[in-house]
């Protein structure tokens, strides 16, 4: 009997559809000579003694000679038994094993950590599949790969994950220990660089001086068809301004000087990842970063989309080939039903197909399956993911885009215009919108592309409407979850090293699953928070920047020597241990720079300055989900009054002022809404206090 592992519960049922191993054994599928089950993601996780146990600068840094690993605790339901369990009593009840994680480096982790955590030294072969259809798993299991092929793959996956253990516990035990703080003052090769993004684009936007400018534009008439039209260039003085559009208002035309038509073929997008559908969900909807992801997995759950969490944009060549039953399957939606109705038959656009970018999972699809009952949320996820399949098979937009120059007298002006000649993928959802964010979106004056009326070079055209303009120079805008995502996933483009942004070119920093994790993170250490849309660092968190901004563990770059050092690993042009000992040398580095510099009392002050005091000793008190508890005295301030629960920044100014502003949304006994101010007494009581009516004195 030959036991297979899957990385995940949905892979081991389509592997066992596709095998003939039919029989549900509840934990398991079995049938044909094979056993399926499956694991969780990682089961098991690095276990190290020494770093168990009280903290201490003594202890720092620690670097185990050995690294063991032990099981994830996870949630049961009940009547469960542990995913562990029952994988051990299949390997001992086998004869070998077929390896069937996710085909990449992470997926070979989680089962060599899984094999070797077991202690079952059994065979074991590869199936490596870069995509779940019927046609990739057959071609798989005839072509099973010896497991020794992908030893160095492993290697480099070992690798990455000890190198992450060490450098981030001990930066963030090493920065804790300094500051004196009481939270966990955490430091990572992911999270720290993050916060820098963040912070170097707020600084930058609140240094920013606007500058006052001027600028003309008209608009002209034509067979009744309007165009608009505007200077050049740029006016930094007012009175030069003045003087130059005068000159248009006396003169009352404009000539046409030169017209240019280009026609451009414009390739549909690619089809989603998780990160740029959260781009899309945050930039339509204002979805959080979370949000789309939670949204996500629970239509990967009613298995309406295929799996989320990937970072890959485009499909193989098997997938490619089930696209016509799937477009079939919704030639009834009620939405993009006669669009899809329009499709079929029709050869589907390939610029998504590339079997060579597929990482461990294919881009984001729809199913067969027609979504019913689904919340707001799923309906406008789902249709981003669907409208996005749609526009990626469709055929290119053609378009006459036309360039105009005009003058006036000396003055030099500009038009352009825009022609659909075929609509192609732009026909999909016909706003002619790609939300491709990019991290250094700026506000700038921009000419609307519309249709131009027939005009010939040399011709005077009346102006109809014209106007001076003032404006001012605009910072690049602060970031919100969609411009965050971007700049994580280009992270190449902060680094002045070729070689290191061309190995960031593909990756980024983080992984799609883990980059709404690393920026609540942040967000939980009250290194940054949400202004409104936008995402702003907190005192703390500039202080933070302020000190680690300058160490290597702030550098996207770090990312980039170990992907570069890892993929050597993985190909056998380099040894474990050469790049270990490196990782050991440089995590020493970090504890030894993180414990001195006249910055790091800055942090210790903004740290003591975010502390809120107790309203009736003194001493510290912290807030917690349901209050704000005081340690020292038990003073105890609860969240909900009167049905209305307090925020954040509420209970702070409570704590802080003894008394908030004006609050709305409480309800009385008798169940009547009021208003009312919170006020602390002497001793912490917090009673109401009513805003006066007109009239009274």
């Amino acid at each position: 009997m030959k036991l297979i592992i899957a990385e995940k519960p949905d892979m081991a049922r389509k592997i066992a559809a596709v095998i003939g191993a039919d029989s549900n054994r509840r934990e398991w599928l079995e049938g044909n000579g094979y056993i399926v089950t499956w694991m969780y993601g990682h089961l098991v996780e690095i276990d190290v003694p020494e770093a168990k146990g009280r903290w201490s600068l003594e202890a720092l840094p620690i670097l185990p000679k050995t690294f063991g690993l032990t099981p994830i605790k996870m949630t049961l339901r009940e009547g469960q038994r542990p995913r562990l369990e029952v994988i051990k009593e299949l390997m001992q009840r086998c004869d070998s094993f077929i390896e069937a994680t996710d085909a990449g480096r992470e997926g070979e982790l989680i089962f060599r950590n899984l094999y070797e955590y077991m202690g079952i030294r059994k065979p074991f072969r590869r199936l490596w599949v870069n995509s779940l259809t019927e046609e990739s798993i057959k071609e798989g299991f005839d072509n099973l790969r010896d497991s020794r092929e992908f030893d160095g793959l492993a290697k480099a996956a070992r690798q990455r994950e000890r190198a992450d253990w060490m450098v981030g516990i001990n930066a963030t035990r090493a920065f804790t220990l300094a500051l004196g703080a009481d939270g966990v003052m955490s430091l990572g090769r992911v999270q720290t660089p993050t916060l820098c993004i963040i912070c170097e684009r707020f600084v930058e936007n609140q240094r920013f001086t606007p500058e006052l400018f001027w600028f003309i534009r008209g608009t002209s008439v034509k067979d009744g068809i309007e165009m608009s039209w505007r200077g050049t260039g740029r006016y930094s003085v007012k009175k030069d301004a003045e003087a130059d559009y005068q000159k248009v208002v006396n003169a009352g035309y404009v000539t046409v000087d030169d017209i240019k038509t280009e026609r451009k073929t414009e390739e549909p997008p690619l089809l989603h990842d998780l990160s740029s559908l959260q781009q899309a969900a945050n930039a339509k909807y204002g979805y959080k970063m979370d949000e789309t992801q939670s949204v996500a997995q629970s239509l990967y759950e009613k298995q309406l989309i295929t799996y989320p969490r990937t970072g890959c944009r485009y499909i193989p060549e098997d997938v490619y080939r089930t696209l016509p039953d799937l477009l079939r399957a919704h030639a009834s939606h009620p939405l993009y039903g006669e669009y899809i109705r329009g499709l079929l038959g029709q050869k589907l656009n390939r610029r998504s197909v590339n079997d060579t970018k597929i990482t461990d999972h294919h881009a984001l699809l729809p199913t067969n399956r027609h979504p019913k009952d689904l919340t707001e949320q799923e309906e406008n996820v789902y249709n981003l993911i669907f409208s996005r399949a749609l526009e990626a098979v469709s055929p290119v937009c053609i378009a006459d885009i036309t360039n105009v120059a005009l003058s006036c007298e000396d003055l030099q002006f500009e038009a352009k215009g825009r022609k659909e000649i075929s609509l192609g993928w732009r026909a999909v959802n016909r706003s002619g919108d790609i939300i491709e964010v990019k991290p250094d979106d700026v506000d700038e004056v921009e000419i609307t592309m519309r249709p131009l009326p027939s005009i010939e070079k040399g011709e005077r055209l009346a102006v109809a409407v014209s106007e001076l303009v003032e404006d001012t120079t605009k910072p690049k805008p602060l970031l919100t979850d969609s411009t965050l995502l971007t700049a994580m996933t280009k992270a190449g483009k902060f680094s002045d090293n070729k070689e290191y942004a061309d190995a960031l070119k593909e990756i980024g920093i983080g992984t799609v699953a883990t980059r709404a994790e690393i920026k609540n993170k942040l967000i939980e250490r009250k290194y940054i928070m949400y202004k409104g849309k936008k995402i702003i660092p907190t005192k703390l968190g500039l202080n933070v920047y302020s000190f680690i901004r300058d160490r290597s563990i702030a550098s996207v770059e770090m990312t980039a020597q170990w992907e570069l050092a890892l993929e050597e690993i993985a190909e056998g042009k380099r040894g474990e241990s050469d790049f270990e000992d490196g990782i050991r040398e440089y995590t020493g580095e970090i504890v030894k720079n993180l414990l001195k510099g006249e910055k790091l009392q800055k942090v210790q002050e903004a740290l003591q300055s975010d502390k809120l005091k107790c309203p009736k000793c003194g001493e510290e008190i912290r807030l917690y989900e349901k209050s704000a508890w005081c340690k020292k005295c038990n003073y105890t301030l609860w969240r909900n009054i009167a049905g209305k629960r307090l925020s954040d920044d509420t209970m702070k100014k409570l704590i802080k002022d003894r008394q908030t502003g004006l609050l709305s949304g409480f309800t009385s006994k008798k169940g009547t809404k009021f208003d009312a101010y919170i006020v602390l007494d002497s001793e912490g009581g917090a009673r109401f206090e009513f805003p006066q009516k007109k009239g009274d004195k």
